[in-house]
């Protein structure tokens, strides 16, 4: 499981980007690019380990809050390597104290009125890159773009159900107007996924916790023999329908590739970093082959967004 963006967000913002080990304090950095270069890579260390072999990994906290920010405490590597090599010199109770006492001294020391609005801004752009990364189903694009671009095109029912949610996330939420570009990436993504659920939903059917395409509607429900006209017409709908399903997955796929660059650059370098871009594989083709496709938008494209719903949205 992850450690969710917001969740880091917090974490940094609180320890202000400095090591939380008593009398280091040295300015930290999250972009692996700066690594070799006046900043140290900053670290985010588990107080209960991550996993029960851990150090200090003996503990009844689930994996969620075992990678919750109360669990997590900002280091250096030096010293993050100190305390997982000497566990029982830091056992829990001393590094909870070593942070309660690092993020005090920030709180008196370094932060300002405007520090504070900004990690609230922050902490919502986190917040929303979570929902889109949860909702829209991050981890597992490739999976479900490939499904509904597939010869039986098919998605889960919790998969309908996500995309619901996260739209009525965006629609509700007061944006804090400081980042535009990711506004409008994140916006373009809760339009275009919206408009894949309906589409998709326009001619799919319940079963066993999924949802299929209705094979009813296409040409099978009016046999070729028996209307010719008729059968044309529907095949020629069916068929339609079919490439406007396809095109607003590719769309939704450059529009989470846009928000992950976006919220890279001026959020998190490290956000969705070893999982690269986000892929369509989709087949099989007619040759038996499957193919794969890295769909990004233009400059072009982003600059007139945000998407226009084909269903009502913004």
């Amino acid at each position: 499981m992850q450690i969710s963006q917001k969740d880091i967000k917090l974490l940094w913002s609180r320890a202000a980007g400095r090591c939380s080990f008593p009398e280091c304090g040295i300015k930290l950095t999250q972009d692996t690019r700066a690594s070799t270069g006046s900043f140290t890579l900053g670290e985010q260390a588990h107080i209960v380990g991550e996993t029960e072999d851990s150090p200090r990994g003996e503990s009844l906290l689930s994996e969620e809050e075992r990678n919750s920010y109360f669990n997590l405490i900002l280091l250096c590597p030096t010293h993050h390597r100190i305390i997982d090599q000497n566990p029982n010199d830091y056992p829990v109770a001393k590094l909870h104290m070593m942070k309660a006492q690092h993020e005090l001294w920030v709180e008196q020391t370094l932060s300002k009125p405007e520090d504070l609005h900004r990690a609230v801004q922050e902490l919502i752009y986190a917040d929303l890159a979570d929902a889109a990364a949860e909702l829209c189903h991050f981890d597992d694009w490739d999976r479900w773009a490939g499904q509904l671009m597939s010869v039986e095109r098919h998605c889960d029912v919790k998969f309908a159900e996500d995309i619901d949610e996260f739209n009525k996330k965006i629609l509700r939420t007061i944006w804090p107007q400081t980042l535009p570009e990711l506004e409008r990436a994140l916006k373009t993504l809760a339009w275009v996924m919206k408009d894949v659920n309906e589409k998709f939903g326009e001619h799919a059917e319940y079963k066993e916790g999924k949802l299929y395409e209705d094979k009813s509607y296409k040409f099978y429900k009016v046999p070729q023999w028996v209307d010719p006209e008729q059968h044309k017409q529907r095949l020629n709908e069916y068929e339609a329908w079919g490439n406007e399903v396809d095109a607003l997955v590719v769309e939704a796929t450059k529009a989470a590739n846009w928000v992950a660059d976006v919220f890279r650059r001026d959020m998190n370098p490290l956000f969705y970093a070893t999982k690269g871009k986000f892929t369509i594989t989709y087949g099989p083709l007619e040759d038996l082959s499957w193919k794969s496709i890295l769909p990004q938008y233009t400059p072009h494209e982003k600059d007139g967004m945000p998407y226009k719903s084909q269903s009502g949205g913004e």
